[in-house]
C-alpha cells in the first residue's frame, strides 16, 4: 500500500512538472521573453516572489535554477526564502554517467540530509532517477559511454568560498552554496522535500524514484 501511494504522488508530481512547464514557457511568451532571458524567465526570476499553484499541495518544494544560479524554497506553493550565487558541476550538457562532472536537471527527492565535516551539510538526492537511467542506458547502447551512471549526488556547502563568490562552477555534479546559505537551507528542508533542477533548456518531464544511490 505504502509503494502504490509511493508512485501514485510520484505520478502526480510528474503532472505539476509539466504543467509548471507550460505555465512558465507561456509567461515568458507573453511578456516577449525567451526561456531565461531577463528578469522575465520563467519561474525563478531573482525578485520572482510568485506563488507556485501547481505545488499547493507540497509541504516543501525546492527549486534550483541553474540558469538564474538560485535555490527558491516553496511552502504549499507560497515563497519562502531564495538563496542565490549557486554554483553546478564544472562539465556542459546533461549528465549521463559517473565521472563526467555535471549536474543531473529534473525532479528529484531530498533522501538524507548530514553534517558534513568538508561541505558544512550535505542533502542527498535520490539521481539516479528512472529518466537518468533510461539515457544512461542509452547512451551505453549507442557505444557513447563506457561508465556507470554513478550517484551521491547533492547538496551541499563549499571548502572554495572564493569560487562561490565568483559564481565559478567547480562541483563535479553537486549543487554547491555557501556554507551559511546551505545551513539555512539545511534547517528548512526535510528528507522527502521534492527539488526540481532546471536548466537554461527546460529538459524533458523527469521523475524522481523511490530509492537513494
Amino acid at each position: 500500500m505504502k509503494r502504490r501511494l509511493a508512485v501514485r504522488r510520484q505520478a502526480v508530481l510528474a503532472i505539476l512538472y509539466r504543467v509548471a512547464t507550460a505555465v512558465f514557457v507561456a509567461e515568458a511568451s507573453s511578456a516577449g521573453t525567451a526561456p531565461g532571458e531577463g528578469p522575465a524567465s520563467p519561474g525563478l526570476a531573482m525578485e520572482n516572489r510568485a506563488p507556485l499553484s501547481w505545488a499547493a499541495d507540497e509541504p516543501h518544494f525546492l527549486v534550483v535554477d541553474r540558469e538564474c544560479r538560485s535555490a527558491t524554497l516553496y511552502r504549499h506553493g507560497a515563497w519562502v526564502r531564495a538563496w542565490h550565487g549557486v554554483v553546478f558541476g564544472r562539465g556542459d550538457g546533461r549528465k549521463l554517467h559517473e565521472g563526467d562532472r555535471r549536474t543531473p536537471e529534473g525532479l528529484y527527492r531530498v533522501v538524507a540530509k548530514r553534517p558534513h565535516a568538508r561541505w558544512s551539510r550535505f542533502l542527498l538526492l535520490d539521481y539516479p532517477n528512472p529518466a537518468d537511467v533510461a539515457a544512461h542506458r542509452r547512451a551505453l547502447e549507442a557505444g557513447e559511454i563506457d561508465a556507470d551512471v554513478g550517484g551521491a549526488i547533492g547538496i551541499h556547502g563549499t571548502d572554495a568560498p572564493l569560487l562561490n563568490d565568483t559564481r565559478v562552477d567547480w562541483t563535479l555534479g553537486c549543487v554547491s552554496l555557501t556554507d551559511r546559505d546551505v545551513e539555512e537551507l539545511y534547517e528548512m528542508v526535510p528528507v522527502g522535500t521534492p527539488v526540481w533542477i532546471r536548466g537554461p533548456a527546460v529538459p524533458p518531464m523527469l521523475v524522481s524514484g523511490e530509492a537513494g544511490p
